[in-house]
């Protein structure tokens, strides 16, 4: 799970994810890299925080929460 933090431009965002790392810890500022053919953050790299790299593997994105656009939902 990972929630938006930061959206640094339109193929790179940062977020605060769990469930990755040292069973479960809360990982924060991650930078995520879209690498999607179309643009559409469908597929995407995940910092790879104790390599300092990219991650090697590609996943499928299934969506994102920017914790403006849930507080606007909840409003």
């Amino acid at each position: 799970m990972a929630v938006v933090t930061r959206v640094d431009s339109s193929r790179l965002i940062r977020v605060d994810q769990a469930n990755w790392l040292n069973n479960g810890e809360v990982s924060v500022g991650v930078p995520v890299l879209d690498v999607s053919p179309n643009n559409d953050w469908s597929e995407i790299r995940v910092w790879h925080i104790p390599g300092g790299h990219w991650g090697g593997r590609v996943y499928q994105a299934e969506g994102f929460i920017h914790p403006f656009a849930l507080h606007a939902a909840l409003s």
